[in-house]
């Protein structure tokens, strides 16, 4: 039987939602649940899912995407459509590596043999970057919310994790040594300088939000600035959202960081 969360009952809930979509009469070649749930590492609380459905349809149509859509599932899913031959011809990166190696074929189990057998160190460390690049608009936004008289700690906490968790992926990739499954990354960088940090995102993402207060929540985004600092220094990498994130100052205001997200195109996560 699939595993989609090690939340006590978030399997029941996520197995609910895949039966209603493996129920839809118009099928595709293929359906593959990759991202948290695909690799078991979903989070469930209070019996809603806090993580996406991701899915891979190979050679479906709209219409089949539509129905999946409409089923009114816990979550609203993320549907990628993709032909065979996309899967022949893909090239080695962070997330067709995980979708090859840490995924869960609905139906269609032998279209993920199409993938090539990749090797960790093939993924390549522009991937790395890419993603420290979007995660330097997360922190500015867990700045903003911070900001706020009311701000929400969990999406505080959320957005800072993603920029933890892609310092300790892109140390892993420029390794060599990535791994699909975050339990696992998580293991491998336990001596890292980033490893406690990654732990405690890691444990974030899989069982919910610890208790932080609002003191502690700035001394948490503080560091994990001057830890992305400092990976970017060390590894001499220049990241153009990155210096829009190191030039930001305590007395930056609310309005500032507004019309900076604003320029960045994030107005829909404010």
């Amino acid at each position: 039987m699939f595993k989609y969360s090690i939340v006590p009952d978030g399997d029941n809930v996520v197995r609910e939602d895949m039966k209603k979509i493996l129920e839809v009469k118009k099928q595709a070649k293929a359906l593959i649940l990759f991202g948290a749930f695909g690799r078991g590492e979903g989070l469930v609380l209070n019996g809603v899912p806090r993580n996406d459905y991701d899915l891979l349809m190979i050679d479906g149509t709209q219409e089949i995407k539509s129905l999946i859509e409409d089923l009114g599932l816990k979550c609203m899913p993320e549907i990628h459509s993709v032909s065979e031959a996309d899967l022949r011809d893909a090239f080695p990166s962070q997330q067709w590596f995980e979708i090859k190696y840490a995924s869960t074929p609905l139906y269609g189990n032998d279209y993920m043999k199409l993938l090539p057998e990749w090797e960790p160190y093939e993924i390549p460390y522009g991937d790395a970057i890419n993603s420290l690049e979007r995660r330097s608009i997360s922190m500015i936004l867990a700045k903003y919310e911070l900001g706020k008289d009311k701000p929400d700690y969990r999406k505080v906490i959320e957005q800072i994790s993603k920029m933890v968790i892609a310092i300790g992926d892109a140390t892993l990739i420029k390794r060599g040594q990535f791994h699909p499954k975050y339990a696992v990354r998580n293991l491998m960088l336990s001596s890292d300088n980033i490893g406690p940090d990654y732990n405690l995102a890691v444990s974030t993402k899989l069982t919910g939000l610890p208790d932080f207060t609002t003191d502690q929540l700035w001394g948490w985004w503080h560091q994990t600035r001057n830890k992305f600092r400092d990976y970017s220094n060390d590894n001499q990498i220049r990241i153009v959202l990155g210096d829009a994130l190191m030039s930001i100052t305590d007395r930056v205001s609310q309005e500032q960081l507004a019309d900076l997200l604003h320029k960045l195109g994030a107005d829909n996560w404010m």
